[in-house]
């Protein structure tokens, strides 16, 4: 679909299919908060939209509950029952959503994450009347390993999701990659190069934002700088390169507060809040770990910052980033990912090399001792951020959903196996 084209939407029967979502499972990441945004902002304009959602398998309620939230039907399901016989998870959540779509006949539109593969066994077993397949990229157990530089699991687990993922994308009738970067990376890792596609960038509602930034207090000018970072405490998001950078800053006698906000991982064989610890303390600092908190928390947070800081070494999009950028914070980005698609180096803001804690530092330094760069960086953040509202993004999906429900569907005797990266490498070799 070209930038420019429009399709004239009938009201669509849409079903997005999730393991997270905001005030309905523990843990809500990028995935979760996008998409009931969207769902949202696609009944405003005018759709019938379903979200399916599993509770987390740990849970003992097994009954179906239904909520409407904003005219949003949400169905919550739970696949204990599948876990409790022993099937791996991916699968479980796989068979789990297979099983309520059935067909898809309900629906014009199934729309899904790769991340899981929850619609892979919907891809292949869904009938000539189901509905069409729409696969969002945004980060696949293959890529998050890849861009942590972990070797790749060999667990039964791991191994499903990674089949299960490139399978539902393959048989995708369309996909919608959140930035260039990761439509670029799947092409070179999947074999998707027919399944038509287009980028379609993440949106957020910014009157959230907006309302928050409104109660805000002004900061107190005599306090120390405050540096947030938000998302997983791993590798991958570029947490140790951040304590490398604190520790050239604290070393330097940089003054400044530092706060993460995220659900801990392991980073350097070690837990990453104890990880955090250690650094810290060599130098008589104290980092605040806030854990992983609700979105509202995680604002609040926000709100109380002067700089956000994400040094991921690959991000698909960036939500977080986003969010600060809709609060006019000053933030700090890595280049040669999702970033590049909403984020202009030095213009709203500053741009450094994944991996380099001394070039994070010296943007941070910068940041730290010049107040004026931080409000102008933030104030065109803000400006800037105003197209990537949930309302507009919401609109070029649809425009993308009226398009793809006229399309061909990969079903039934269409199926191929698909072969594996490395596969397809040697066959070439």
């Amino acid at each position: 679909m070209s930038e420019q084209s429009e399709v004239t939407a009938e009201r669509l029967r849409i079903c997005l299919i999730t393991n997270e979502l905001p005030g309905v499972t523990p843990y809500t990441g990028g995935i979760g908060v996008r998409f009931l945004a969207t769902a949202e902002a696609l009944v405003r304009l005018g759709h019938e939209v379903t979200v399916l959602v599993h509770r987390p398998s740990k849970s003992r309620n097994t009954s179906l509950e239904v909520r409407i939230i904003h005219g949003v039907r949400i169905e919550i399901r739970s696949v204990r029952l599948l876990r409790m016989c022993g099937m791996p998870t991916p699968l479980a959540n796989a068979l789990g959503f297979g099983s309520v779509l059935g067909r898809g006949t309900k629906y014009d539109i199934v729309f899904a994450p790769e991340w899981g593969g929850w619609a892979s066994l919907y891809s292949v077993f869904r009938s000539k009347e189901g509905g069409h397949l729409v696969t969002s990229l945004a980060t696949s157990l293959e890529q998050a390993e890849a861009a942590s530089g972990t070797p790749k699991s060999r667990s039964v687990s791991a191994s499903l999701q990674r089949m299960l993922e490139r399978v539902q994308t393959t048989r995708s009738d369309y996909i919608v990659a959140v930035s260039s970067a990761i439509l670029r990376w799947t092409k070179e890792i999947w074999p998707v190069d027919e399944v038509p596609a287009v980028v379609v960038p993440n949106g957020l509602d910014k009157s959230v934002i907006d309302e928050l930034r409104g109660r805000a207090s002004d900061s107190d000018g005599n306090r120390a700088v405050r540096v947030l970072y938000t998302g997983r405490l791993s590798t991958w998001k570029g947490v140790d390169i951040l304590m490398d950078a604190a520790e050239l800053l604290w070393s330097s006698g940089k003054k400044f507060d530092l706060s993460v906000v995220g659900k801990p991982e392991t980073i350097r064989g070690v837990s990453s809040d104890a990880y955090i610890e250690e650094v810290s303390a060599r130098h008589g600092r104290h980092v605040a770990v806030h854990g992983h908190l609700s979105r509202a928390q995680a604002i609040e947070q926000l709100m109380d910052a002067d700089v956000a800081v994400f040094p991921s070494r690959f991000e698909a999009f960036g939500n977080a980033a986003l969010e600060a950028k809709m609060a006019a914070k000053a933030v700090v980005v890595t280049s040669g990912s999702g970033f590049d698609d909403f984020c202009t180096n030095a213009e709203d803001c500053l741009m450094t090399e994944p991996g380099n804690a001394q070039a994070l530092a010296d943007a941070l330094a910068s940041l730290i001792d010049d107040e004026d760069l931080r409000l102008r960086l933030g104030r065109e953040a803000e400006i800037r951020s105003r197209t990537l509202d949930i309302n507009a993004v919401a609109k070029m999906l649809e425009n993308v959903f009226s398009e793809a429900s006229q399309m061909p569907k990969k079903i039934g005797n269409n199926f191929k196996q698909v072969p594996s990266a490395d596969a397809r490498r040697e066959s070439v070799g």
